[in-house]
């Protein structure tokens, strides 16, 4: 319990989304330096911080997704949040990949799937989303080999299609 204890701050310690363009923007949002507009930064990093090379373009589809993902795990809505964060994992969103590994991690709206859990947090660490040891560690210790191994295999053909896009 601890661990889900500990992950569920990590999932919903953002502020609700209020959109883009907004007078202050949310913690996992970014002013964009040349049109002054609240953009969604993807992933945003522990410490809070934004490369501008991780700025979504406010008017697509993809920001759109992470904004409902966020505002809806952020509320603890888990069964609104699969939907855009599949959406928006499949497009490649490391923040959405991170948080759908968590909601498959600990069941929240969706069955509990290790297997499917590490993937998704695997995918978006490679996508440049910062994880800590402890994220992965409980995960990993719950895990066969041949789960991990599974794991491995579902990261690497993700990562094959979606770069070769």
């Amino acid at each position: 319990m601890m661990r889900g204890a500990v992950y569920l701050c990590v999932i919903v310690g953002l502020l609700v989304v209020s959109g883009c363009g907004g007078n202050n923007c949310n913690y996992f949002e970014t002013r964009d330096s040349q049109t002054g507009e609240c953009c969604v930064c993807d992933p945003v990093q522990n410490d809070g911080s934004c490369d501008d090379s991780r700025i979504i373009d406010c008017n697509s589809r993809v920001a759109v997704l992470v904004e409902e993902c966020l505002a809806a795990t952020t509320a603890r809505d888990f069964l609104s949040a699969y939907e855009p964060c599949n959406a928006a994992a499949e497009e490649g969103s490391a923040e959405a990949q991170y948080r759908l590994g968590g909601m498959y991690d600990f069941g929240y709206g969706v069955a509990e799937d290790d297997v499917r859990a590490l993937m998704w947090m695997n995918l978006s660490a490679a996508l440049g989303k910062d994880l800590t040891t402890s994220e992965l560690d409980d995960l990993l210790r719950q895990m066969t080999s041949e789960q991990i191994a599974d794991a491995n295999r579902r990261t690497s053909e993700w990562l094959g299609k979606f770069r070769a896009q």
